[in-house]
C-alpha cells in the first residue's frame, strides 16, 4: 500500500518520546497521553481538546473502548517503581484502579473487545498480563527476553505485538509461550519504530453514536451506553454551564 498523501491533525507536544494515541472511531475522538494527563480532541474539530484526567504519576498507556464508554490506561510511580492498572469513563468520571498488585513496573497495554480483556507488558518482569474488563481473573501470559524499553502493544487473531526501541522491531508472541528467542517481524536497521496500529475490521466494530444528535456547543463525549455529556475545552469562558456539564440522555 502506498499513501501519497498525508494530513496533519493536531501537533501534540509530550514530555516524553512515546505520545500514546488511542481512536473512539464511533464518535470520531482521539485520546493521547500528555506525561500524567489524558487529553481528548475531535478530529473534526481539532481546536478544541479537554483534558479527561489528571494523574499524580505518569501514564504509560492508554486504549479506549468506545462500545461501553470506557478507558483503561497504566500508571507508574518511579520513585516507588509501582504501576497500576486503571479504569474510567470516557469523560472522566468514574475512576477506579482495577489492578495495583504484584505490578512492579507498568507498561505499556491494550484492549480485546472480542475476550473483554486488559493486556499489558510488565517491562521490569518481561511479562505479557492481563485481566478482565472488570479486573478480575489475572493471568501472565508470557515471558520474553529483551533489554528494550516497550513502547507499544497491539493484539490480533491470538498474537501480541509490541515494538522494542533497542532492537529497532516489531515482534510478537502467542499468549502461552515462553520465549527464549524473540520473533522479529519487522525490522529496521536505522529508524526506531514508534506507534504502530493493526487495522482490521473485527477491530473496530459498529454501534450507537450517542453524540450523533448532541446540542453540545463545543465537545461532545459519550459516558455510558446511552449518555453523552457536554464539556468546554480549557482554557474557556463558561457562557452556559449546564450546557457544558450536564449528561443527556438519549433514550
Amino acid at each position: 500500500m502506498q499513501i501519497k498523501d498525508k494530513t496533519e491533525i493536531k501537533k501534540v507536544q509530550s514530555r516524553w518520546s512515546e505520545c500514546h494515541l488511542s481512536i473512539d472511531w464511533i464518535h470520531n475522538l482521539v485520546y493521547h497521553n500528555y506525561y500524567k494527563e489524558i487529553i481528548v480532541f475531535n478530529m473534526t474539530h481539532t481546536r478544541y481538546e479537554f483534558v479527561v484526567i489528571e494523574e499524580k504519576d505518569s501514564i504509560e498507556g492508554l486504549s479506549v473502548n468506545p462500545l461501553d464508554s470506557t478507558i483503561f490506561y497504566s500508571t507508574w510511580n518511579s520513585s516507588q517503581n509501582k504501576g497500576k492498572i486503571m479504569k474510567l469513563s470516557q469523560d472522566g468520571s468514574e475512576r477506579s484502579i482495577l489492578r495495583d498488585k504484584n505490578i512492579i513496573s507498568s507498561g505499556v497495554l491494550t484492549i480485546d473487545l472480542v475476550l473483554k480483556k486488559v493486556i499489558w507488558i510488565n517491562r521490569d518482569l518481561n511479562t505479557f498480563s492481563s485481566i478482565d474488563f472488570d479486573g478480575n481473573n489475572f493471568l501472565t501470559l508470557g515471558t520474553f527476553k529483551s533489554e528494550s524499553y516497550n513502547f507499544f502493544i497491539d493484539f490480533f487473531d491470538d498474537y501480541i505485538y509490541w515494538t522494542g526501541n533497542y532492537e529497532n522491531s516489531i515482534f510478537k508472541i502467542k499468549p502461552g509461550v515462553n520465549e527464549t528467542k524473540l520473533n522479529y517481524l519487522i525490522t529496521s536497521e536505522t529508524n526506531k519504530f514508534g506507534s504502530f496500529k493493526i487495522i482490521d475490521p473485527s477491530l473496530q466494530p459498529n454501534s450507537t453514536n450517542r453524540c450523533i444528535y448532541h446540542n453540545c456547543s463545543h465537545l461532545c463525549i459519550p459516558i455510558n451506553i446511552n449518555q453523552y455529556r457536554c464539556v468546554c475545552p480549557q482554557p474557556s469562558v463558561r457562557t452556559d454551564e449546564k450546557r457544558c456539564t450536564q449528561s443527556v440522555s438519549i433514550q
